[in-house]
């Protein structure tokens, strides 16, 4: 029997470094066989390789080829550093031979097909572990921004096969700007950049892995790549806020704050500059930064709101100072509000009036005036009235808003002939101001006390034959209205049956009698005396009292016998016997008319 192999075509894969065992690679028993038996060797095969591709004489049988098996020289090595290995795939065809008396020949039966497959041995080494590439801002999507540096891998597949190494992104890549092409290391950006996007110092940084592709293990290499996005001067500045608003008093200065806050995110410093709206110049622009300005007022008294204006509406040029055609407005609105600068004056200080003290309630005394420079149409400008002192017994009210002094109380010049009233004027500001006068007031007198007697009767008794121009009696008249005019200055009249004088001193009345009073005539007078104040007006007031006067006899003459006195007597009278009745007149009245004997 011929040795036979089955199958006749074999496919042998054979591993990048390996050498087997003694560089025994394959046991072509496994698969070739004789029938025969053993004796004589008829079974024994012996294996030559009749035709192959291995031109470097690779592979061989050792032993006439009896052992079965396929040998290497060395281990192999794709490589080339050992036994260099010129192709990845050989194909040879094996004569078999068994070892007979009469040799059985196999030939062109068994075809080989032997494989080597590399191992990966080699690291992945870059060139570059550290790249960079830049690209101006807004460059048009989508482009190459450059190629990774070589990398290279001495294993056979890469570098005799061309299995290429991958590269992949595997940080800094979040926002899938970037595309690395795979098997190339193009790298390209597939967004258009935008270098205020990202800030300072507007770049990329890119953590790039490259690898082989061993099917179970696998080298890998890092490479750190910088794209940098070029920052071109593209755009306007933008501010915090369109419209600015500020709130201050008419007497502000400096510095408006907050201040104006814009910003060119391109980096530039900004040039601020109010263009329209400054009446009268009072602002200015004070830079408080690099990209930052203030609202400055120009100085104390730039503002008069009662004057001048009272808001403004300024528009601000925020210019880019690098590129004068990048700018942006602003607008600031100013509202001006008063301040209550000015104290409130009188426009006449301290005035004196004067009324009766009958004047009625309501009555106007006295309208004060005062001013005040601060706007009207705020409470800084707008005043009120008070009267703060001397008003015993709210004798006068003033009107808040118009100043007027009315009576509202009773006066009587007898109890308070003068009032010294303390006005104030006060405006309505948050702080108020205030001015202070006074207004002296003197009650003059009407008529409205009537003359008084100490006493509303008197009795006077005066002796008989008083002599004329006696004063009879004085009485004292009180009058409480003003005695240095007519009111209380009083005259005094006497009506009834006497005939006398009056004398007036002041407030005493002395009454003198005109005739001779005698009691024989008359005993007693009554009369009426008037007290009248005045000047014979309607307004004059009369008291009145009663006087009684008595007229007191007096012993005027001596009694008066009448009867004879010459008389004879008996002297047989007894002892108590009457002898005559003396009769005795007196020509007094009264008790002074009463005669008694003795």
């Amino acid at each position: 029997n011929a040795p036979i192999c089955d199958p006749l075509y074999l496919e042998v894969e054979l591993v990048d470094g390996d050498y087997g065992v003694s560089g025994a690679m394959f046991d072509m028993s496994s698969i070739c066989s004789d029938a025969d038996s053993s004796t004589d060797d008829n079974n024994v095969i012996s294996y030559t390789i009749l035709t192959t591709d291995d031109t470097a004489g690779l592979f061989y049988y050792d032993s006439g080829g009896t052992d079965g098996y396929l040998r290497v020289l060395n281990t192999l090595d794709l490589e080339g550093d050992a036994v260099p290995v010129t192709s990845d795939n050989y194909l040879m065809t094996i004569t078999m031979v068994d070892g007979g008396t009469i040799s059985k020949t196999s030939t062109g039966t068994l075809t080989l097909s032997i494989t080597v497959t590399d191992t990966n041995e080699y690291p992945v080494v870059l060139s570059a572990t550290t790249e960079s590439f830049d690209i101006d801002e807004n460059t048009p999507c989508c482009d190459v921004i450059g190629t990774l540096s070589t990398a290279s891998d001495n294993d056979y597949s890469v570098t005799d096969l061309g299995i290429p190494l991958l590269y992949t992104i595997t940080s800094g890549n979040e926002d899938g700007l970037f595309e690395l092409v795979e098997d190339t290391g193009e790298l390209w950006f597939v967004v258009e950049l935008d270098a205020e996007a990202i800030g300072s110092p507007y770049e990329y940084e890119l953590i790039v892995e490259v690898r082989d592709q061993g099917p179970d293990v696998y080298y890998t290499e890092t490479s750190t790549v910088t794209v940098t996005v070029n920052n071109l001067d593209d755009n306007a500045p933008e501010c915090d806020q369109e419209t600015y608003t500020f709130t201050i008093l008419e007497t502000s200065t400096g510095d408006l704050s907050p201040s104006i806050v814009c910003t060119d995110v391109d980096g530039d410093d900004i040039v601020y500059s109010i263009t329209l709206g400054d009446t009268g110049g009072a602002f200015s622009m004070t830079d408080t930064g690099p990209t930052t300005s203030a609202v400055e007022v120009q100085g104390d008294g730039a503002f008069d709101y009662d004057a001048g204006s009272q808001s403004y509406v300024l528009t601000i040029d925020v210019v880019d100072n690098t590129n004068t055609s990048y700018s942006t407005t602003v607008y600031v609105e100013v509202v001006i509000e008063p301040e209550n600068e000015y104290d409130p004056t009188f426009t006449t200080t301290d005035p004196a009036t004067s009324i009766d003290e009958g004047t009625a309630l309501g009555t106007s005394v006295y309208t004060f005036a005062a001013t005040d420079d601060d706007y009207s149409g705020q409470n800084d400008g707008i005043i009120e009235y008070r009267i703060i002192s001397g008003n015993s017994g709210g004798a006068f009210a003033i009107g808040r808003d118009d100043g007027e002094v009315v009576v509202a109380g009773k006066l009587d010049r007898e109890t308070i002939d003068e009032y010294t009233l303390t006005v104030h004027v006060t405006d309505l500001g948050t702080t108020p101001r205030t001015a202070t006068t006074t207004l002296t007031v003197t009650i003059t007198d009407v008529n409205d006390n009537m003359p008084a007697f100490a006493s509303p009767t008197y009795t006077v008794d005066v002796v008989d034959d008083t002599a004329v121009g006696t004063t009879l009696i004085s009485v004292t008249i009180s009058d409480a209205d003003d005695a240095t005019t007519a009111y209380g200055q009083v005259d005094c009249f006497i009506t009834g049956d006497f005939d006398a004088t009056i004398d007036v001193t002041l407030t005493v009345c002395d009454i003198t009698n005109t005739v001779t009073l005698s009691y024989e005539t008359q005993t007693s007078y009554r009369l009426t005396l008037s007290a009248v104040d005045g000047d014979g007006t309607a307004t004059q007031l009369t008291g009145l009292a009663l006087i009684t006067i008595n007229v007191v006899a007096v012993n005027e003459f001596a009694p008066v016998i009448t009867t004879d006195t010459a008389l004879s007597v008996s002297e047989d009278d007894a002892v108590g016997d009457a002898l005559f009745t003396v009769e005795a007149t007196d020509s007094d009245d009264g008790d002074h008319g009463k005669v008694w004997f003795m």
